[in-house]
């Protein structure tokens, strides 16, 4: 990421600020005025643990989503919680719907604590779980959501390898292949810079 400087006296959720790229591949590239980062979606159904594992191991930090109007915790909440304690990764959960007249964060924050992930003291990666109350619908508090993510990724950066001098390793997350390219690879970077005309080798 980028130097992020703020200005804790305003809440910059702003709509024109955001230049998401989407396309039809596992990641989805975000860009704002201070943070560009890839996000590895996973299907939002239980029994995807070995897919959500993989994208936790590649990953800087993890972004738990919670609906705030359910009365107990989805399965693939619970599976998703599980996963991020086996990987140790650094969480900004997200308390999402806060817009509905049914929601209510504090339980949600309850169960949170109830399954292990909110309570007093305990870390991932090094660092306590961040939680912020948005709504996707209205975008409330999407840049606090910003920000959160960005201090998560932060709290990672003296274990990040980058540099000239480093040889690019990276994890491939999606492959094709067609007449015109021959095989294309969609990777992320782990280390090092990856530049082009460079030649790589791939397997497991």
């Amino acid at each position: 990421p980028n130097d992020y400087e703020t200005n804790d006296g305003i809440d910059e959720d702003d709509e024109n600020d955001n230049d998401v790229v989407r396309d039809k591949s596992a990641g989805v590239e975000r860009k704002t005025e201070h943070l560009q980062c890839t996000f590895l979606d996973t299907p939002g159904h239980v029994h995807f643990y070995q897919m959500r594992e993989d994208s936790a191991r590649v990953a800087n930090a993890a972004i738990l989503v919670v609906a705030s109007d359910e009365p107990e915790l989805m399965g693939q909440t619970i599976e998703s919680i599980n996963c991020l304690m086996d990987m140790d990764v650094p969480v900004v959960v997200a308390i999402n719907k806060i817009d509905l007249k049914n929601s209510d964060p504090a339980r949600t924050r309850s169960l949170l604590e109830k399954n292990g992930l909110l309570q007093p003291g305990f870390c991932l990666g090094g660092v306590e779980p961040e939680v912020v109350e948005i709504s996707a619908k209205t975008r409330q508090n999407l840049s606090r959501l910003e920000r959160a993510v960005y201090r998560a990724i932060e709290s990672r950066r003296p274990l990040l390898a980058w540099g000239d001098d480093i040889p690019a390793e990276g994890v491939v997350i999606e492959s094709s292949s067609s007449r015109q390219t021959g095989a294309l690879l969609r990777v992320v970077v782990t280390a090092g810079i990856l530049r082009v005309g460079q030649s790589y080798t791939s397997g497991l």
